[in-house]
C-alpha cells in the first residue's frame, strides 16, 4: 500500500512535470525528498567534507546536487551525471549558479560507448539504461564508465559516490574500479533494487559478490524478495588501518 501511494504522489508530481508547471513541480519534489530521505540526508552531512569531489549519478534534476554543493564548498567539485535531455536541461537550470558543480549528460555504465535510454512516461525518476519490456520509447544516448571519464580529465581523488540508476547500479560499479581502488576511505551509496536489476540481467547476489570483492564492508543479505517495491540504499566503505 505504501509503494502504491509513492507511486501515485510521483505520478502527480510528473504531471506537474509533463504540462511544464516545473516551479510546482520542484517546489513538491524537494519537499517530499527533505521527508523521505531525511535519515540519509542526515548521514550524508556526516560524510562528506569541505573541499571533497563528489559523483552524483542519476542526478534527475538536481536535489542532491545542490546538496552536495552546499558541503563541499567553494574549494571542492560536484560531478552530476544525468542521461535524460529533459531532466538534464532542469539540472543545468538549477545549478547554473553554483560555480562547484559540473554536469553532464551521460550515463555512467561498466564502459564507455553509446547505450540506449528508455524513458517512462509516467515517472521522470524512472528512466532507464535496459529494457524492460514495458515497450518504453527509446533513445540512443553516450555513455562512460566512471573510470574512463576520471583518466579522460584527470581526476584522482573522489571522496563519496551516489548511485541512484534504476537498478542499473551494478553495472556501473564494474565501470568504476580503478577509482575505488585508488580510493580506499571512498564512501558510496547505492540502490540496490531486485526487480529492477532483473530487468537489467543483473542477479542481486552477483552484485553483493562485486561490492565484497572490492573489498567493501556490508552485511547487508539480499532476503530473495525481487517485488517492485522491495529496494535498499546500501552504505558502502572500507575500513582503512
Amino acid at each position: 500500500m505504501f509503494t502504491k501511494l509513492i507511486v501515485l504522489g510521483f505520478k502527480i508530481f510528473n504531471f506537474l512535470y509533463s504540462i511544464g508547471m516545473f516551479r510546482t513541480y520542484l517546489f513538491f519534489y524537494d519537499i517530499y525528498k527533505y521527508i523521505s530521505d531525511y535519515s540519509d540526508i542526515r548521514r550524508i552531512n556526516g560524510i562528506i567534507q569541505p573541499g571533497s569531489i563528489v559523483v552524483d549519478a542519476g542526478a534527475n534534476v538536481g536535489f542532491y546536487t545542490r546538496l552536495f554543493s552546499k558541503l563541499v564548498g567553494n574549494q571542492g567539485l560536484v560531478i552530476a551525471f544525468e542521461p535524460d535531455e529533459e531532466n538534464f536541461r532542469i539540472l543545468k537550470t538549477r545549478t547554473s549558479k553554483l560555480d562547484n558543480v559540473k554536469i553532464v549528460n551521460v550515463a555512467l555504465s561498466d564502459k564507455s560507448g553509446k547505450i540506449n535510454l528508455y524513458r517512462s512516461k509516467d515517472l521522470n525518476v524512472d528512466h532507464q539504461t535496459y529494457d524492460s519490456g514495458e515497450n518504453r520509447e527509446k533513445i540512443q544516448i553516450d555513455c562512460f564508465s566512471l573510470d574512463e571519464y576520471c583518466t579522460k580529465y584527470g581526476i584522482e581523488h573522489i571522496s563519496f559516490i551516489k548511485m541512484d540508476l534504476q537498478g542499473y547500479d551494478a553495472i556501473a560499479l564494474r565501470g568504476m574500479k580503478n577509482i575505488i581502488k585508488r580510493n580506499p576511505s571512498i564512501f558510496i551509496s547505492c540502490e540496490f533494487w531486485p526487480y529492477g536489476m532483473l530487468k537489467a540481467g543483473i542477479q542481486p547476489s552477483e552484485m553483493l559478490k562485486g561490492i565484497k570483492s572490492m573489498g567493501f564492508n556490508t552485511d547487508f543479505e539480499f532476503d530473495g524478495n525481487s517485488s517492485y517495491g522491495n529496494y535498499s540504499t546500501l552504505w558502502l566503505c572500507k575500513v582503512v588501518s
